[in-house]
């Protein structure tokens, strides 16, 4: 078998069992490195008995070619709204979580923001929200970091869920501002994608020159986020202010107090948060109590009011 001029990218089980009719995309098992052989094609329908034998095998993952990321994407979500009602179960969890991922990931790959993909962030968001606000809530599976999946992508949809939760403690349901919340906090990293090293698997402290071309990625970020006419300004204010500090200290224009508008005051907490308890740069991830700890000693970062009770239900456990 020789080997494919294709480039391929996993596609997990247990998300492609939730896809129902014409699969719309050829799907290949890997026979060795390089060489794959095809199962589906793309008009067939998924035999779930037999997804289940490869799983019984010990194969978790299909693979797909690239130029059919789109298409894969797009039936993770059709397959998250065809849930009428919200299943708490691992594998919807799952389903959420990789599609969101995926589509985060393309986004920051292409880096630009088209109708489309705003509409992926927008249905992400929507999901993440009917999760949240179901009694039985259990966010446990979104802090399960995957070694092969991208860090910024995870933690931004980490980001995400921990944002929803501060708006929803603050008694924010207005449906614009929860989809800004939960688009903003996808996106709020984008501007890291025109970077040309990873931060997060730097070890040691970061040269001048590199904090330097951070500093830029919220500048960066809009002007990618801007290439789309309808996104909003609460969007384009988390992802240029996420890391202004209450206390007048950030960046990029080291705005104070009520200058930072209430949305990316929100989410820079959950920026903070969601990123002390994911495993980064070889350093493992911090228990929530820890996490707490640290973000207590740096109270002057943070909007007090808003921190003080997202500090309070973590205490509690009632995120």
């Amino acid at each position: 078998m020789p080997k494919s001029r294709y480039m391929y990218q996993k596609a997990r089980i247990d998300s492609l069992l939730s896809i129902e009719g014409e699969i719309g995309f050829p799907l290949f098992v890997r026979m060795s490195q390089g060489k794959y052989l095809q199962v589906f094609k793309s008009s067939d329908v998924l035999d779930k008995e037999r997804l289940a034998k490869y799983k019984a095998r010990g194969l978790f993952f299909l693979f797909f070619k690239d130029d059919d990321r789109v298409s894969y994407i797009e039936a993770l979500l059709r397959s998250t709204q065809k849930k009428k009602k919200i299943d708490q179960g691992e594998v919807q969890h799952r389903l959420l979580k990789d599609a969101t991922i995926r589509a985060v990931e393309y986004i920051f790959e292409e880096q630009k923001l088209d109708d489309t993909s705003l509409n992926w962030l927008t249905v992400s968001t929507n999901n993440l929200t009917r999760i949240l606000q179901h009694k039985s809530r259990d966010i446990s599976h979104y802090l399960q970091f995957d070694a092969d999946e991208s860090y910024l992508t995870q933690q931004a949809l980490l980001t995400a869920v921990f944002a929803l939760a501060i708006a929803m403690i603050m008694d924010i349901d207005d449906v614009h501002t929860l989809q800004a919340i939960g688009i903003g906090s996808l996106l709020h990293d984008i501007g890291m994608s025109k970077l040309n090293f990873s931060p997060h698997l730097i070890e040691r402290d970061l040269y001048d020159d590199e904090w330097k071309e951070i500093k830029k990625h919220p500048s960066e970020g809009l002007n990618i986020a801007r290439s789309n006419k309808h996104i909003s300004k609460d969007v384009e204010e988390i992802i240029l202010q996420h890391h202004e500090r209450f206390d007048g200290r950030g960046y990029p224009a080291g705005l104070k107090g009520a200058q930072i508008s209430f949305v990316a005051r929100v989410v820079s907490i959950a920026d903070a948060f969601s990123s002390l308890v994911s495993p980064r740069g070889g350093r493992p991830r911090m228990k929530w109590t820890e996490a707490i700890r640290a973000l207590d000693d740096e109270m002057g970062r943070f909007d007090p009011d808003i921190y003080a009770e997202f500090r309070s239900r973590l205490s509690h456990n009632s995120i």
